[in-house]
């Protein structure tokens, strides 16, 4: 059957599709609830009717839509359908283990959606034993074991991840999180120092430095660190823009941090934390009623998102400013003060 004769036979309007749609072509269930698709793609990778990766994406997707209405476990029937068809082939292939990998991953991090952190670690390391290179795991066994409390265990795991992908940048500021937590201040800045070495624009691992630096001993000389800092050149996330702001502010720079909020707002007018930038700045030159107002702006732009959300936005404003603003606690001390203004 042609494409476009597939396509008006299941009432649809024909468009181009992409190789990924047409791999998928005359597989697709149609009109069934999302328990009942994921049984028919699980059932065609079981029965080796098609590969898995032709279908992972869709797989993924519906494991974890019926794990938001529903019990996990019945996602879980499904995968154990592929897993054990990928356990028992014999001389598999470097593809078809890491596909047996990944189905072991997306189970643990169904697992781990669900808030069942010890089940989630047992599948990652399972997903670790096909593939001991496979850093996801390693930073999904650490994600679980931070949850349950346990920080040597997701020490270890990173340490794991960076081993085998040095290039996960992330991974070494939560390491250096971790190291902190448990007064292993050594190693915290060594796991620093190696960030930047692989990546000397790496503002987040600067400030994390700095910062470090000025908690062992308030008098350390930091200038050169901070000048390299505000020197990089580079297209900012959110949360290095709010680290620029806090270090123009701390030096008392405030027309190049009001230089710098006007180009951040140019590039992301919608972003809620210019409001927080906005205002601490507006805080730092003793403006109150204007920095009460961008506050008032913020929770404006940011409420339709939810509590939640505001909280997380705060809480990321907070990690760099530290106790230098009053400003999160201005946030939340009357939630609806602000509303309106």
């Amino acid at each position: 059957m042609k494409v476009a004769d597939h396509m008006r036979n299941n009432g649809s309007e024909f468009r181009i599709m992409n190789s990924h749609e047409s791999k998928l072509i005359g597989i697709m269930p149609k009109g069934q609830t999302p328990l009942e698709k994921l049984a028919h793609y699980s059932k065609l990778v079981s029965n080796g009717m098609v590969p898995y990766e032709d279908c992972a994406e869709e797989i993924e997707g519906l494991s974890y839509s019926v794990c938001e209405e529903a019990d996990c476990l019945l996602v879980m029937e499904h995968l154990s359908s592929i897993i054990t068809f990928f356990e028992k082939m014999e001389n598999k292939s470097e593809e078809q283990s890491r596909d047996l990998a990944d189905v072991y991953l997306l189970t643990g991090q169904l697992y781990q959606f669900k808030n069942l952190y010890e089940e989630s670690i047992n599948w990652f390391r399972k997903a670790v034993v096909v593939d001991d290179q496979y850093t996801v795991s390693y930073h999904n066994i650490a994600l679980s074991y931070i949850k349950l409390g346990e920080i040597e265990g997701a020490i270890r795991s990173l340490v794991q991840e960076v081993i085998f992908s040095p290039g996960n940048y992330y991974s070494y500021l939560i390491l250096a999180d971790l190291y902190e937590r448990t007064q292993q201040f050594g190693e915290a800045e060594q796991c620093l120092k190696q960030l930047l070495e692989r990546d000397p624009d790496n503002i987040q691992g600067l400030h994390r430095l700095i910062k470090y630096y000025r908690m062992i001993n308030p008098l350390t000389d930091v200038q050169l660190l901070v000048r390299r800092l505000l020197q990089i050149k580079k297209t900012y996330t959110t949360v290095e823009s709010l680290i620029r702001i806090y270090y123009l502010c701390d030096l008392g720079r405030f027309t190049d941090a009001h230089s710098f909020l006007r180009s951040w707002e140019l590039s992301s007018s919608r972003d809620p934390s210019l409001h927080l930038a906005t205002a601490y700045i507006l805080e730092k030159t003793s403006n109150i009623p204007q920095m009460n107002q961008e506050i008032g702006r913020f929770k404006n732009l940011i409420q339709k998102r939810g509590v939640e959300t505001m909280r997380l936005k705060v809480k990321e404003f907070e990690s760099i400013v530290g106790n230098t603003s009053k400003i999160p606690g201005n946030v939340f001390e009357n939630p609806s003060h602000y509303i309106g203004n």
